[in-house]
Formats: C-alpha cells, sequence, structure tokens
C-alpha cells in the first residue's frame, strides 16, 4: 500500500472516531431531565401538591404553598414559599467518551513527565473553588455582621507566630512565617 492510501485511510478512521464520540454525547442530551425549584434554592418533585398556579394580584407567579422542608407557609395568602421554576437537571459526567479517555491519556502522560503533576486534578479543584467561592464570601459577610453586632464577641483577631511561646526550630518558624 502506497503512503497516500495509508494516511487516508488513518485520516478517514479518526473522522469515524471522533464523529461517533460527537454522537454519542449528543444522544445522551435528547430527553433532557426537569426538576423544579423552590425560591431557587430548594428541589421539590414537579407533580408535588403544594405547586399552586398563579392567583391574581396577590401573586403572578407559578409558586409553592404548604410545608417546605419542616417550615411552615410564610406567606399563605401571597406567593407561599417562593417563586417554583424548572431546570434541567444535569447529568453526571460520563467518562466513556472517546475526547475523554484521550484527555486521560494526556494527564497521565503529562504526570509521568512531570513525576505526579496533574491538570486535570488542578482543574476540578478550580472547579471545587468556583462553586464555593459564593458561600465562602456569604459566610464572611456573616462573620463581619456577627462581630458589628457582638462587639464583646471573643477576639477574632487570627492566631500568628508573634504568640507563640515555644520554639519549634528555625526551620518551623521561617516556613510559617511566611504566611504572616
Amino acid at each position: 500500500m502506497s503512503r497516500l492510501i495509508l494516511a487516508t485511510l488513518a485520516a478517514l478512521i479518526l473522522v469515524g472516531l471522533f464523529a461517533s464520540a460527537t454522537v454519542a454525547n449528543a444522544d445522551g442530551h435528547d430527553d433532557a431531565e426537569v426538576e423544579c425549584v423552590v425560591a431557587g434554592s430548594t428541589v421539590v418533585d414537579c407533580e408535588d401538591e403544594g405547586i399552586n398556579d398563579e392567583h391574581g394580584e396577590n401573586c403572578e407567579v407559578v409558586h409553592y404553598h404548604g410545608d417546605l422542608n419542616g417550615v411552615g407557609d410564610p406567606d399563605e395568602y401571597g406567593c407561599g414559599h417562593g417563586e417554583v421554576t424548572e431546570q434541567a437537571v444535569e447529568d453526571e459526567e460520563d467518562d466513556s467518551g472517546f475526547l475523554n479517555t484521550v484527555y486521560d491519556w494526556f494527564d497521565v502522560a503529562i504526570q509521568g513527565l512531570t513525576t505526579g503533576f496533574s491538570p486535570k486534578s488542578v482543574q476540578e479543584s478550580v472547579e471545587i473553588v468556583e462553586d464555593a467561592a459564593p458561600s465562602i464570601a456569604e459566610n464572611a459577610e456573616n462573620a463581619e455582621e456577627y462581630f458589628e453586632a457582638y462587639p464583646d464577641a471573643p477576639d477574632r483577631d487570627r492566631y500568628t507566630l508573634e504568640d507563640e511561646t515555644e520554639d519549634h526550630g528555625w526551620l518551623y518558624n521561617a516556613f510559617w512565617g511566611l504566611f504572616e
């Protein structure tokens, strides 16, 4: 066989593999599952009896009435616990796709060359931090409000090596001194 025929055959195989991976990923999203969310945070069954349609001037959106997570209805003549919206359920990542397999091979190769560095682990860590950032910021705001409301609360200054009386050695002090 000539080089041209081999190159053409290899190109057709690669195109076929990428096309099959794309078709397999597209098939998984045809029947997207939907979940109902109350007030942007609590997921309920979309067939739940507490979901009510709008009722005139008191509430002009689909909303939830009744007990929700053990909490009684806060506004039984208005919008109850809040607006109910439908959103698509995010499927767990399918690691069986061709592109994910290639990415895993690439990650293993990088780990082998660098003796342990994993781009995939870094990406997953960044995603975790991005997901947690809003709640971390909210906790910081709540702490500030707490200390403003209760000025006699225990000291909120952080612990530093300046308060340390025991000597742990120069290496310990040098390392932790970098963070002060």
